[in-house]
């Protein structure tokens, strides 16, 4: 019997209002349609994580790959989506040289545009090089950040995004005696370990 998954994949496409004096109208509204679509995948006899529904997974951007991270072994499912079939798992180590860490879960991770793979975990943001040979962890209190940072009593947040070029990192910050709390965002240069602050009202 051939093993397969049903997985849920959601396609966004832009659509727009067309009313005719929409050209004369600059604030005219242009609406978001979403399609579902459920396929078919053949796992060629392969187990995927499922337990949380794809919910560390992170599509590629030529929308041709998704991957999905298994946190219990720990390793990455490649799915080719044009294939609709496996197209490769890739094991990760917790400890040594290459080692993510031994965190129990993470909160998601990130493919860069050259295959640098950054992981966000509840106390530190970790990076894998393209070719899983060197591994560096980012943690902010601890690193010579200069610039806009953060007051005493405020901490960065690791559930955040890396720029398509892997140069910064873009998170929320807020006070350290509540995890939920959010005064803004900052913009950490991951080299340079400079800080912008972007204060929004909406947090005021």
């Amino acid at each position: 019997m051939k093993n397969t998954i049903l997985i849920f994949l959601a396609v966004a496409f832009l659509g727009s209002c067309k009313e005719s004096e929409k050209q004369a109208n600059p604030s005219s509204l242009e609406v978001a349609f979403l399609e579902i679509d459920t396929v078919m995948i053949d796992s060629k006899g392969y187990f995927f994580y499922l337990t949380e529904s794809l919910g560390k997974s992170f599509l590629s951007r030529d929308t041709d790959i998704l991957y999905n991270l298994n946190q219990k072994i720990p390793q990455l499912e490649l799915v080719d989506l044009n294939s609709l079939s496996l197209l490769d798992s890739i094991p990760l180590e917790r400890e040594g040289p290459t080692g993510i860490g031994n965190y129990p879960v993470f909160d998601g991770f990130q493919l860069t545009e050259n295959g640098d793979i950054f992981f966000f975990a509840w106390e530190e943001l970790v990076k894998l090089t393209h070719d899983r040979t060197q591994v560096t962890k980012y943690r902010f209190d601890n690193l010579p950040l200069h610039g806009d940072v953060p007051l005493p009593g405020e901490v960065i947040r690791y559930r955040g995004l890396v720029t398509d070029n892997g140069k910064y990192y873009i998170g929320f910050y807020g006070s350290a005696e509540d995890t939920h709390s959010r005064h803004g965002l900052v913009k950490i240069d991951l080299k340079e370990f400079t800080v912008e602050k972007i204060n929004l009202p909406i947090f005021q």
